[in-house]
């Protein structure tokens, strides 16, 4: 009841100079445990370049590390979930995590709950905070959406740190990103930035393009830069292999024939 009074409600009918007030009266309530998790942008960005990457399996994960370790701290026989997706992937995350005696349900509109709203306010003024770190960093207030001004500043920001420090800051993987960099004549230079140019993760990467809306186009330049890898990784091994005769020359080829597959 003290929470409806102060004004908390669903985080989105929020503005955001009372976000940080009302999340300071939620975690000083008595009795209360709160818990979050998230990941910075390049953790983000590492993540959602992985071969069957899905934002709703990731959500579901932090959503059962902080109910986990809420629980620990304080135990209760049930909970409410705002339903983000009609499979129980939370609840599966909370089995695996060895999560017992407890049972989570979901629905939609679930802030319409007093706990829920509050639940939404704490996750609202993690992104504040954060965001207003990022900014810092940029030493600009960071623009958020899909709009011309997002655009614009991704721009300056490869103008003026590379194109690989826009991971730093943005989604690598949705069409935005794309667009800026490609407008930029820096397609290269991001994929030279993938983990230090690791192979590996360049595969990683050119799948996750194939589901983000990016152009096929994007996708197929970096498995031929991939491709381009493997045959200079190749040739490296094949002059590396005549010091130990022809049987160690064929494993190498065999090898990078299955890495190529």
């Amino acid at each position: 009841e003290a929470w409806i009074k102060a004004g908390v409600k669903d985080s989105k009918k929020i503005a955001e100079p009372q976000i940080l007030r009302l999340d300071a009266i939620i975690r000083a309530t008595k009795g209360v445990a709160v818990r979050t998790c998230f990941c910075g942008m390049p953790k983000y960005n590492e993540l959602m370049g992985k071969p069957g990457a899905n934002l709703n399996r990731l959500l579901a994960w932090q959503h059962a590390t902080a109910l986990g370790q809420a629980l620990d701290e304080r135990r209760v026989p049930w909970g409410l979930l705002d339903q983000f997706t009609e499979q129980p992937l939370v609840q599966r995350e909370l089995a695996r995590k060895g999560v017992k005696d407890f049972e989570l349900r979901m629905r939609t509109k679930a802030e319409e709950d007093p706990v829920v709203a509050a639940a939404s306010v704490v996750a609202r003024a993690e992104f504040v905070r954060q965001m207003r770190a990022l900014s810092d960093r940029l030493g600009e207030p960071l623009q958020k959406g899909a709009g011309s001004g997002v655009k614009t500043q991704a721009a300056a920001i490869i103008a003026r740190l590379g194109a690989r420090a826009l991971g730093d800051f943005a989604k690598l993987h949705f069409r935005t990103a794309y667009e800026v960099v490609s407008a930029a004549g820096k397609l290269g230079e991001a994929a030279a930035g993938i983990r230090d140019n690791k192979i590996k993760e360049k595969i990683r990467y050119s799948k996750s393009l194939l589901g983000s809306g990016a152009p096929e186009q994007y996708a197929r330049n970096f498995e031929e830069e991939i491709g381009a890898n493997i045959d200079q990784l190749r040739k490296k091994l094949d002059e590396a292999a005549g010091s130990v005769g022809q049987q160690g020359r064929d494993r190498s080829g065999d090898a990078l024939d299955k890495a190529r597959d």
